[in-house]
């Protein structure tokens, strides 16, 4: 699959939709253009595999990506989402050169491209870019973690309803494109049992669905039907913004 680029974004836009980079100050995020390049993935494409090195970081500004734990068997665990709201890159800032887990786009996505030497300087130098980043690792850091306990201690449904609402979250949309066998690979879990608490979603009128759109119509009910994993990287997510 090709990856399409365009041309670099435009001084006089900050940023290019990445919440992360728009927490920077304008002199910080200018001094980073040049070294940008904006791409576009199209869904399941690898953009990071397991054990292998890593030659770019990639800031979100639409669409999502999944971070997936591989078996020997080549069954796979999604451990954590990246949206608009962080980056894709975060051993580099440990001055790891390769990953653990496997990073694959879920939804169509546009980025901000930035070539590993290029992220270790600008990334290394004083100013605020190495806070946020450094923030954004611990939010890394914790849906790792929560991605064991929910695996191991949450039903379908719990994990269904926390999963949605972060797709929703990282879309900024209420109204997206998922299919059931994309969530049961998510999930790990068989298609049949994505469908069973899908539907138990949608007969408490959390959600509605029509193929492979689904809408969220009670976002209170559904984030109370989501286990406690959703609240915790949400309010990580939102401490690692604050000054």
């Amino acid at each position: 699959m090709s990856i399409h680029t365009v041309n670099p974004p435009d001084n006089s836009t900050i940023p290019a939709n990445n919440r992360l980079l728009a927490t920077l100050p304008r002199d910080e995020y200018e001094r980073l253009l040049p070294r940008l390049e904006l791409v576009r993935f199209p869904k399941n494409r690898i953009l990071y595999e397991a054990g292998e090195g890593i030659h770019y970081a990639y800031f979100p500004t639409h669409g999502m990506a999944s971070l997936f734990a591989i078996t020997e068997d080549g069954s796979t665990l999604e451990i954590g989402t990246v949206g608009s709201e962080g980056y894709i890159g975060v051993p580099l800032l440990h001055q790891v050169g390769m990953t653990a887990y496997r990073v694959t786009v879920q939804i169509p996505m546009t980025a901000l491209r930035m070539e590993a030497n290029g992220f270790l300087f600008e990334s290394n130098r004083e100013g605020t870019l190495r806070t946020v980043l450094s923030r954004y690792a611990h939010v890394v850091e914790t849906q790792l973690v929560q991605a064991v306990v929910c695996s191991l201690t949450h039903t379908v449904e719990q994990r269904l309803a926390r999963r949605l609402m972060v797709m929703s979250d990282c879309l900024e949309a209420n109204t997206f494109k998922v299919t059931q066998e994309q969530l049961s690979i998510i999930l790990d879990r068989h298609r049949n049992r994505i469908s069973e608490a899908g539907i138990a979603l949608r007969n408490m009128g959390l959600i509605e669905t029509a193929r492979s759109q689904l809408k969220i119509i009670d976002r209170q009910g559904l984030e109370a039907a989501a286990c406690e994993c959703y609240s915790i990287v949400k309010d990580v997510v939102q401490r690692s913004r604050q000054s």
